[in-house]
């Protein structure tokens, strides 16, 4: 019997970005601006299509003022 191995994605917590942003009335265009990496990127990675590098995450966090657990979750899915 084969082991099922485990694929693990680090995602946005969307909602959770738009309420920091909010709080801190930034808009998506200045949160790219702010941390470093393209619009459309952003995009992709509050829509859950891509996962963010460690180092992105590590600046949005800074930007908002916020941890890991308030802003990202970990989904696990079989590979």
């Amino acid at each position: 019997m084969l082991a099922r191995r485990l694929r693990r994605r680090i995602l946005a917590n969307t909602p959770a970005f738009w309420e920091r942003m909010d709080v801190l009335n930034i808009s998506q265009n200045q949160l790219a601006d702010l941390v470093g990496c393209s619009i459309s990127h952003l995009s992709l990675v509050l829509n859950g299509k891509r996962s963010p590098s460690p180092k992105l995450r590590q600046r949005m966090q800074e930007v908002l003022e916020a941890g890991f657990a308030e802003l990202f979750y970990v989904e696990e899915a079989d590979e």
